[in-house]
């Protein structure tokens, strides 16, 4: 007997194995963006500082110091300051993909059931070709 098959979205024929096969190789994919995020450049690993350490000192500090100690993006582009900002947002990236994966899931399994149920009734109603 042949393993049961599915048409995901109008192009692949898909057995259960291959699809969770294919699943499992999307959630590791995923799950690959979390290193990136944990070794991405934190605005105040690039020397950028809060003001909070300064804030004691003001009134000693030249106010070109207490400006640019206020903006952790003072003299970084703007293009290096939306790569930081998006880099942040990985967890909830990775967050949205496995929310994604796992509801596209359910639903493929619940197909793989309705054909699996399916197949014996279509197979009792089949003529035998010995008779």
């Amino acid at each position: 007997m042949e393993p049961v098959q599915i048409k995901l979205y109008s192009l692949f024929r898909h057995t259960r194995k291959s699809y969770l096969k294919q699943q499992a190789i999307c959630v590791l994919l995923a799950l690959s963006l979390l290193p990136v995020w944990l070794l991405a450049p934190r605005l105040d690993a690039l020397g950028h500082k809060a003001a909070t350490a300064t804030n004691r000192h003001a009134g000693f500090l030249p106010k070109y110091e207490i400006e640019a100690a206020r903006s952790p993006t003072a003299g970084l582009s703007p293009e290096v300051v939306r790569l930081i900002g998006l880099l942040n947002l990985i967890p909830w990236l990775v967050l949205g993909l496995l929310a994604a994966i796992a509801l596209e899931t359910c639903v493929v399994w619940r197909l793989f059931a309705k054909k699996e149920a399916a197949l014996p009734a279509a197979v009792a109603t089949e003529p035998s070709a010995g008779s």
